[in-house]
């Protein structure tokens, strides 16, 4: 059982390095309608940091693009050169 709980803790953490990596990539390529990570860009006063933490769990690494024409040309780019995934947040979508 304790074996189990390692292994699953070390899919996670290479999954999680994976999905940084991706982002960062992204995020390092300056491409126009890349804004940033939802972490990066949220502003949030400190009574509620905590609360936004735990409600956006992984989401907070989400990438913020214009549209999803922009997010398409990201998901290109990262199958292209097998650097794993990542989500994008198009603005054009969201409501």
């Amino acid at each position: 059982m304790e074996e189990h709980a390692r292994l699953k803790a070390r899919q996670s953490m290479a999954k999680e390095s994976s999905f940084n990596q991706a982002v960062n990539k992204i995020k390092s390529l300056n491409m126009q309608g890349v804004y940033g990570t939802f972490a990066e860009l949220a502003q949030v006063p400190q009574q509620y940091s905590m609360a936004i933490e735990v409600a956006a769990g992984s989401r907070l690494n989400s990438v913020i693009v214009k549209d999803d024409d922009v997010a398409a040309k990201c998901i290109q780019y990262l199958k292209k050169n097998k650097l794993g995934t990542a989500i994008f947040l198009p603005l054009n979508k969201l409501k």
